[in-house]
């Protein structure tokens, strides 16, 4: 016997796997370093978030895994820039859409 948790229709975390997190983290963690700690809530126009993804992507794409200049991986970056859209979108911050 178990006892009962009522989770249907909610995000299955379980999925999401923690290297991705971890590494998500890690470009976090440098951000707050060079810039301060939840700098980027404080709004980057979509326009700058964009270029800033399509650099590490084309990095990527050329063969280049890390970046030279955090020594993390293009792709976490590059999550970071759409974690950072994302949260924009969602956050209703419709003054930083400037596509």
């Amino acid at each position: 016997m178990s006892g009962k948790k009522f989770d249907q229709g909610k995000p299955p975390m379980a999925l999401v796997r923690p290297e991705f997190v971890e590494g998500i983290a890690s470009v976090l963690g440098f951000g707050a370093e060079k810039y301060d700690a939840w700098n980027w809530t404080l709004g980057i126009e979509y326009s700058r978030l964009i270029s800033a993804l399509e650099r590490h992507i084309n990095a990527f794409k050329r063969g280049e895994d890390i970046d030279p200049e955090s020594g993390l991986s293009h792709l976490y970056h590059a999550g970071c820039c759409l974690m950072f859209l994302s949260c924009f979108q969602e956050w209703g911050r419709t003054d930083l859409d400037d596509r």
